[in-house]
């Protein structure tokens, strides 16, 4: 019997259910330290929203793409965050941060603990479970792999929605997928404010943020420092 507030609740994919660890931006603060740049606790929060905000979707990752390389990508792209949180640097502080990646950033795929739980008590309370992710390619390869398939009702990547978080098309059709569920009766939980909070909440959802380290503090009402939190607001 489903005594969810909700009939379906959909779930973000990379930085929510499993991810590279450690993760790229908290390394990148380790690194920009190790080159001389020492970020402060609210510059560190800080890198964590411009990245989250970089990759949320929108022309610039795709402009900067065409215009670099994949070093002079990456090298930009550590520009911009120093750039964005201010901090004393030179544009060789940000090629010996990428070196460091280069060299020595080795990060192990991780699905967290509380994915297997959270997912199979939704399941057993007869809610309508989706994944939906900013990935090209089909998600059902992937999360078999990492045995979270069984736990969903469907999958759906932007490339097969044929848009991206934070558009509302990828909402809509997962919503079709779910069975022609209202957006005022479906949740999504994700990690990334700008992809998965603004996008739900413009195509109608409600929407919980998973914000363990406190990133983003007066942004959201309805945050949680871990997944497993989300369960006493919905059940």
């Amino acid at each position: 019997m489903n005594n969810c507030r909700y009939k379906a609740v959909l779930f973000d994919l990379d930085g929510t259910l499993r991810a590279s660890l450690p993760e790229g931006f908290e390394i990148f603060v380790e690194f920009a330290h190790r080159v001389g740049v020492a970020l402060d606790s609210d510059q560190a929060r800080a890198v964590e929203r411009a990245a989250h905000r970089y990759w949320a979707g929108g022309p610039q990752v795709d402009a900067d793409l065409a215009r670099f390389d994949t070093r002079g990508f990456w090298v930009n792209y550590n520009h911009l965050l120093l750039d964005e949180v201010q901090a004393n640097h030179t544009t060789d502080h940000a090629h010996q941060i990428q070196d460091l990646f280069d060299t020595v950033y080795d990060p192990q795929d991780a699905v967290y603990v509380d994915s297997y739980h959270v997912l199979g008590t939704l399941r057993g309370r007869g809610v309508k479970v989706g994944l939906v992710s900013n990935r090209e390619e089909p998600l059902d390869p992937y999360v078999e792999k990492i045995n979270l398939r069984p736990y969903f009702d469907f999958t759906l990547s932007g490339g097969q929605a044929g848009c991206y978080k934070p558009s509302p098309g990828i909402f809509e059709a997962a919503l079709k997928l779910a069975g022609d569920v209202p957006p005022a009766e479906a949740l999504y939980v994700g990690d990334n404010y700008y992809a998965d909070v603004v996008g739900a909440q413009n195509a109608g959802l409600s929407a919980i943020l998973v914000d363990p380290r406190n990133a983003f503090a007066g942004f959201h009402d309805r945050r949680v420092r871990h997944l497993r939190d989300i369960l006493p607001q919905i059940l």
